[in-house]
């Protein structure tokens, strides 16, 4: 089952959450493929695809309204739209991915084995801390 998560020392705990974005650079919208892409954006925004987003993915689609109404009543869909709603926007800046490549490489290590549970935010910390040379 799933639950909310709880607090800690008399604060909530907060999850962070992101948002995937399709953009449409250099005036793509005015150009030649202006109508394929209109109708890409459509097919993204149907309640089709949306309800697939959920099914398919447990991810939140970006109107609920398609989904069925047992999924949205669903205790499960109510606790992750409330974590959600209650989490905070995680940066979208160039910096994170620096933070992504260092959690990713210290995982990738703590599965295979070449660290240990208690090694793992060291790892982590001493990444971001380095600083690479110009021969990187």
């Amino acid at each position: 089952p799933l639950c909310a998560l709880p607090e800690l020392e008399g604060h909530a705990m907060r999850s962070y959450y992101s948002r995937f974005v399709l953009s449409f650079p250099f005036d793509a919208l005015d150009g030649a493929k202006q109508a394929r892409l209109y109708r890409l954006a459509g097919f993204l925004q149907s309640d089709a695809f949306q309800s697939g987003v959920w099914e398919g993915l447990r991810e939140i689609p970006i109107d609920s309204t398609g989904l069925q109404a047992s999924t949205r009543d669903s205790a499960a869909f109510k606790v992750i739209r409330q974590a959600m709603e209650d989490g905070v926007a995680m940066p979208g800046n160039a910096a994170m991915s620096r933070y992504w490549e260092g959690l990713f490489k210290a995982f990738v290590r703590y599965g295979g084995g070449a660290l240990s549970d208690g090694e793992v935010a060291p790892y982590v910390r001493a990444y971001l801390q380095w600083e690479p040379d110009e021969d990187g």
